[in-house]
């Protein structure tokens, strides 16, 4: 075959995917994610598009893929060149797991029949598990650095990348806390050490993480220096 048959070919077989999926619209994203904070029951996803082509378009209808999600159109009737935006609505009570998929499918007027898929993520949390939860020195123990492990279990399918960033030693000054990395993924090393063992203390340290969403899921660990 030809340069010139092939290019002939390549350039129907491009405008035969744009006729079938439809071009004129394009949306700034199709899948998004969207990070709420802690206890925030509903997430509102805005799915931002232009009207690339030369004639209006009308959004006929969206259709969600859950019972969960509802959807905002401020028009339907988009002119050439005007950008504007179907923002979804996702309750997040009503949905278990520890992640919210959402699809919402775009009909439109193309003369193409173009529909649109779009998604929807909302991480509602990632389960955490410190071992142990519970560090122990005596009165005039040296001040060795211990210890625990603490492992992030991500929900399946997150695009997001959680993280533990640093531990916090609550109202406590005779206890320091770092966070290191490990050679599994997911996985920490949280390193803490007293600064005196000379007297009796509690220490109960939390950790800071990305995103702020693992907060509430997150155990506490504790460090006690005993008689």
């Amino acid at each position: 075959m030809g340069k010139q048959k092939i290019l002939a070919y390549a350039i129907f077989i491009s405008i035969a995917i744009s006729t079938l999926f439809g071009e004129d619209l394009k949306f700034k994203e199709y899948k998004k994610t969207e990070i709420v904070e802690p206890g925030e029951r509903f997430a509102f996803i805005e799915f931002v598009f232009t009207n690339n082509g030369e004639e209006e378009i009308q959004i006929l209808k969206v259709e969600a893929s859950c019972g969960c999600a509802g959807f905002e159109i401020p028009e339907r009737a988009i002119r050439p060149g005007a950008t504007r935006a179907i923002v979804a609505l996702i309750d997040l009570d009503r949905k278990m797991g520890y992640e919210v998929r959402v699809q919402l499918t775009v009909f439109t007027s193309e003369s193409n029949g173009g529909n649109y898929s779009l998604i929807g993520i909302v991480p509602k949390r990632a389960k955490v598990k410190i071992e142990p939860r519970l560090l122990k020195w005596k009165i005039g123990d040296a001040l060795e650095e211990k210890s625990v492990v603490a492992t992030i279990d991500p929900p399946l399918n997150s695009d997001i990348d959680w993280k533990i960033e640093e531990a916090i030693v609550m109202e406590n000054e005779v206890f320091v806390a770092s966070v290191l990395p490990h050679q599994n993924p997911n996985t920490y090393i949280i390193s803490v050490r007293p600064l005196s063992t000379a007297s009796k203390s509690t220490a109960r340290i939390y950790f800071k993480t990305q995103p702020n969403i693992l907060d509430s899921s997150v155990p506490d660990l504790f460090a006690f220096i005993s008689g």
